[in-house]
């Protein structure tokens, strides 16, 4: 596997590695259960439309990467061009993205989020990041750091483990990550 450079104690025994599996549910149900409901503002829009929590993890993209191209989007969700695009008609029929001419290049759309609603997406998905900051303020700089090299690592091991053609050609992965870097 590239990149991997195991430590003088790599060897991970059964026991932990069950340990830790077993804590990865639990997390992750709490993680989609945190911040409750969003707020009247965000709700009323949504209404009947059927957004769900994947079309907040793009709202959460487009916030922290400000403008950006679907295919840039898409990337980021590690989802197909279509399902991007489709993700944000659904979002922009919301009243929650927009579709913007990109200035550099005025044959290219981006995406952004609506500026009227954005302080209120922020708050709510700054209100479902507190329990991470919260988490991450009880770690020393240096443990930080390794907490972030691990969750590189996870995702570059989960990555390779589903999208890894057997034939050696470039994995939808490193496809993806070279659209975002380029996109």
């Amino acid at each position: 596997m590239p990149g991997r450079t195991p430590g003088a104690d790599a060897r991970v025994d059964d026991e932990e590695l069950k340990s830790i599996a077993l804590r990865l549910p639990a997390l992750f149900h709490a993680a989609k259960a945190n911040g409750g409901p969003p707020p009247d503002e965000i709700r009323q829009l949504i209404g009947g439309t059927g957004l769900g929590p994947r079309h907040f993890n793009a709202l959460r993209h487009v916030m922290a990467g400000g403008r950006m191209s679907v295919s840039a989007l898409g990337a980021r969700l590690g989802v197909a061009l279509p399902t991007a695009s489709l993700m944000v008609s659904e979002l922009s029929r919301a009243g929650l993205l927009e579709r913007v001419e990109d200035d550099v290049d005025r044959r290219r759309t981006l995406v952004r989020v609506a500026p009227d609603r954005a302080a209120a997406i922020d708050a709510f998905l700054s209100r479902r990041l507190e329990p991470l900051r919260r988490a991450l303020e009880r770690l020393s700089a240096a443990e930080r750091a390794a907490f972030v090299r691990g969750l590189d690592i996870l995702t570059e091991e989960f990555g390779a483990a589903c999208t890894a053609p057997a034939d050696g050609t470039p994995s939808a992965l490193d496809q993806r990550s070279a659209v975002s870097e380029t996109g």
